[in-house]
């Protein structure tokens, strides 16, 4: 595959919007790479779990922590948005396992929450990012932080998050990455994550292979893998207001790829921006691009 080809139809899909897209691409088998915006800096919206993920597994291999251990759900971790916990009783008895699987899967925000407490953001920072040299990458906030940061919320309840919502959050400080602490990062910087996983190289490869297991099972379907029917994708979506991102890798019949795709629509121009509520468009443009880049993989 040339990647003057992956050239074209980024260079086709960013021309065809006022808001921001930054693409990763590389080629398992040859190591080819593209790279579109390389170090500008994207919200990574819910994108940030991976980092969560990884010093989680990285504490479980050490012997630190079980993925079979169970731990209390409490009124104190839960966090609006995506998922389920939010609305479930307190009192449960989920799984170290059971807060992986839901917080990479349904990208549920209260499982992230209590991930992101039970690692650290400390631990996030010097056992993942900077072994990873991430210097570009920020991982400041659980979902309840960057919720009320990004919204200007005082109390993140979910009818406090759905009234932010349908307010003009366009160049807003958070989204325009702005702030000194954020949820923040570079295509070149989730490429090095997910290259070390595919390679075996985050702790070892039991460990990788049990993240991209989990990641392979995510149900938001809507942008790399909506028009790859029957391809394994092992991914992690993030949404926020106009932010549509999606990360990860495609299995394909002729070669593995890794494919990252970070839009900001927040940066769009207004009758863009007002335009596109629900971001409906943007996800489209994500589906379609990924489509181009996969039937020009398996052509090329």
């Amino acid at each position: 595959m040339q990647m003057q080809q992956v050239k074209e139809i980024v260079a086709r899909h960013a021309a065809s919007t006022t808001g921001q897209l930054a693409v990763g691409f590389r080629d398992f088998a040859t190591g080819e790479s593209f790279v579109y915006h390389e170090t500008e800096h994207m919200p990574m919206a819910s994108t940030f779990k991976i980092f969560v993920l990884a010093e989680i597994f990285r504490r479980v291999q050490a012997g630190e922590l079980s993925l079979e251990g169970r731990y209390e759900l409490g009124p104190a971790i839960k966090s609006p948005g995506s998922g389920i916990l939010y609305f479930l009783r307190d009192g449960l008895m989920p799984t170290l396992y059971d807060y992986c699987y839901l917080m990479m899967v349904l990208s549920d925000n209260t499982s992230a929450d209590f991930l992101f407490q039970l690692a650290g953001r400390e631990n996030i920072y010097h056992n993942v990012l900077e072994p990873l040299g991430l210097k570009d990458t920020k991982c400041d906030w659980p979902c309840r932080t960057l919720l009320c940061q990004a919204f200007q919320l005082e109390e993140p309840s979910a009818q406090a998050f759905a009234q932010a919502k349908k307010k003009n959050w366009r160049n807003a400080p958070h989204f325009v990455c702005q702030t000194q602490e954020n949820d923040e990062t570079t295509v070149a910087d989730m490429m090095v994550m997910l290259d070390a996983l595919y390679r075996g190289a985050w702790v070892d490869r039991e460990t990788s292979s049990q993240m991209l297991d989990i990641m392979k099972l995510c149900q938001t379907n809507t942008r790399i893998p909506k028009h790859l029917t029957g391809v394994p994708v092992a991914h992690k979506t993030g949404t926020l207001d106009h932010i549509i991102n999606d990360v990860g890798i495609v299995y394909t019949p002729k070669g593995d790829y890794m494919l990252t795709l970070f839009y900001n629509g927040n940066r769009a121009q207004e009758e863009e921006y007002l335009a596109n509520r629900g971001a409906a468009r943007y996800e489209a443009m994500l589906a379609q691009l990924s489509l181009e880049i996969y039937q020009a993989y398996l052509q090329g």
